[in-house]
């Protein structure tokens, strides 16, 4: 991992550990594995306020790369809880959108498959994705590489 993406990482994930608590297991409706979800906060502690709603924080892929989207890659800020969204086949084509449900609240590293091409650096959310928030991924050809 590149020095100023790893400075960058942990910066966030420091901040995502102050941000939100996680005590309560659940697994979400969109088949991506179990991952840990705050309990309700009260009044006077507002500290899993990004936890509370009941929607799933979402990301908005704008794939504008030239190329098909086959498979979204998900990593926590911090490192862990790697998974993937595989998309429909024939993938996302160029010029379309899709809302896709993020694994769970927090601060996630995102990339992205295709057609012999992928993103060339992770594009991270820099914040917390609260429950009921939608991150919006424009997918261009800055940070596209394909293979040969």
């Amino acid at each position: 991992m590149m020095p100023r993406l790893s400075a960058l990482v942990a910066l966030v994930a420091l901040v995502a550990l102050g941000a939100c608590t996680q005590s309560l297991d659940t697994c979400d409706d969109a088949g991506f594995r179990c991952s840990q979800l705050a309990e309700s906060s009260s009044s006077a502690d507002d500290g899993g306020a990004c936890f509370d709603d009941g929607e799933p924080a979402v990301v908005e892929l704008q794939n504008r790369s030239g190329n098909a989207v086959e498979t979204v890659f998900f990593v926590r800020c911090d490192g862990t809880d790697p998974s993937e969204f595989p998309l429909m086949p024939p993938g996302l084509p160029t010029g379309e959108d899709v809302e896709i449900p993020l694994p769970g609240p927090g601060c996630w590293l995102l990339n992205y498959a295709g057609e012999g091409c992928v993103g060339h650096e992770p594009t991270s959310t820099q914040d917390d994705v609260c429950a009921g928030q939608t991150f919006l991924w424009l997918l261009d050809e800055q940070n596209h590489e394909c293979v040969g």
